[in-house]
């Protein structure tokens, strides 16, 4: 495809250390053939038909292959700080893959302008605060915020996010999913779910991924 095109002229520096990072491990590698941004597939699907909507499900799978990418790149002491629909595809197998494009906080201190502002990087990225894996989480919140309302985060909650905001979601949202957006969207990075002593443990032992098999999902 032209969009396949354009991404591999970009020649992505992330994700590509001498470790050689697996295609199945959810970070994107220059070799795959059929990538494409979900978000992009979603808006043309909603311009077309306003009942569409993704399977709760099918959310939860990619909400865990993002989880599983993320830890991946935190073990290797990356922190994206700034990740957005521009940066998850989805592969020719249905898979979510992660890529990015000199983004890395070890490499470069600026952030994703666009990113700041419709809210995908946590309040404290930019600021005085130490940008922890916790900016990650909030991300990773953000972005399944859209994937569940179809709206994004700025245009539910243009007045920003503070520690007493009640996320405004759709009652055909489970309660489930509520809970953990409501738990990765937390102001305070420190009470972020995932910010914890157990980490990504947390995370993976929510109700909302109860149903996943982490085990057969790593391999």
């Amino acid at each position: 495809t032209d969009q396949t095109d354009d991404l591999a002229k970009e020649e992505p520096t992330l994700f590509q250390r001498d470790y050689e990072t697996r295609g199945d491990s959810g970070l994107a590698l220059q070799g795959d053939k059929e990538i494409h941004h979900i978000f992009e597939d979603l808006d043309k699907k909603l311009a077309l038909n306003s009942r569409f909507y993704i399977p709760e499900g099918c959310i939860q799978r990619w909400a865990a292959e993002m989880v599983v990418a993320l830890d991946a790149l935190h073990r290797e002491g990356i922190v994206c700080r700034d990740l957005n629909p521009n940066n998850i595809l989805l592969n020719d197998r249905g898979h979510i893959q992660l890529t990015y494009f000199s983004r890395w906080s070890e490499v470069e201190d600026s952030c994703d302008s666009d990113a700041i502002e419709r809210m995908y990087c946590a309040p404290e990225v930019g600021a005085i605060t130490e940008e922890t894996e916790a900016c990650d989480w909030w991300s990773l919140g953000a972005v399944l915020f859209e994937l569940l309302t179809g709206k994004t985060l700025v245009e539910c909650h243009p007045a920003g996010i503070n520690t007493h905001t009640t996320l405004n979601m759709p009652e055909c949202v489970s309660e489930e999913a509520r809970s953990l957006i409501q738990q990765l969207l937390q102001f305070n990075p420190v009470e972020r779910l995932g910010a914890g002593v157990a980490g990504v443990e947390d995370i993976k032992s929510h109700p909302f991924f109860t149903p996943v098999d982490w085990a057969e999902l790593m391999r």
